[in-house]
């Protein structure tokens, strides 16, 4: 049964990219029913769902889910390459389309456009566009760092002790070209990514590499813009 309370019941819109199953979409899926079970509103906004290869909380009804497939010339990637560049143009056909729907009514007969809150995680892009063009408020939770997995580099916790058993071996670095690709995709992120109004992360390991790796990104203890 539903929690009931004082508070406003909220509606929150989730946006993610590729609805599948794996630990980022079962951190969204837990996040998106432990809110509903508090009596909010829940909506998932995906570009990808495929209903033999999800979470059934995605597939039976308990949580609504609203999938709109990109175009054609959106792929995933073209020969296995330009996977963050794809990403984040799926993203932002995803957000344009979410918002074209605000004055319409979803499949609950309530209108799109009393969304209250924005929960983005995975890819920052939308987020400036959000703001913007709905004036809602967004949340975004990072899983790490995309620009740290691109590199394919180790990152070691400087709190933890490096030892010769836990040291792992720094992988090869980037090429020249690579470099040059993701410097701007790099930028998009930190930049984007300083736009939401509470930033989360998975633990604080995660944090503290936060920290280190986006230093122009400043947050209060409770992950509020400074």
């Amino acid at each position: 049964m539903a929690q009931t309370n004082n508070k406003k019941s909220l509606r929150v819109a989730f946006i993610h990219p590729d609805l599948g199953i794996g630990g980022a979409e079962r951190l969204v899926v837990d996040t998106a029913l432990g809110l509903q079970e508090r009596g909010h509103v829940v909506s998932i906004y995906t570009s990808h769902h495929d209903p033999n290869h999800c979470f059934d909380e995605t597939n039976n009804g308990t949580l609504q889910v609203i999938h709109y497939q990109p175009p054609v010339f959106l792929p995933r990637s073209i020969q296995g390459k330009f996977h963050i560049l794809f990403a984040h143009l799926r993203q932002l056909h995803l957000t344009l389309r979410l918002i074209r729907s605000l004055n319409t009514a979803n499949p609950t007969g309530a209108s799109n456009k009393d969304i209250d809150v924005f929960f983005v995680d995975q890819l920052s892009t939308c987020i400036p566009i959000l703001r913007l063009l709905t004036g809602k408020r967004v949340v975004f939770y990072c899983h790490f760092p995309d620009k740290l997995l691109a590199t394919g580099e180790a990152v070691e916790d400087e709190n933890s002790p490096t030892t010769a058993e836990n040291h792992t071996p720094p992988r090869p670095k980037m090429g020249f070209l690579k470099k040059i690709y993701r410097l701007p995709m790099d930028l998009l992120e930190e930049k984007t990514t300083s736009n939401a109004d509470l930033i989360l992360v998975n633990s604080l390991f995660t944090s503290r590499i936060f920290k280190r790796y986006f230093p122009s990104i400043k947050l209060d203890a409770q992950g509020k813009r400074a």
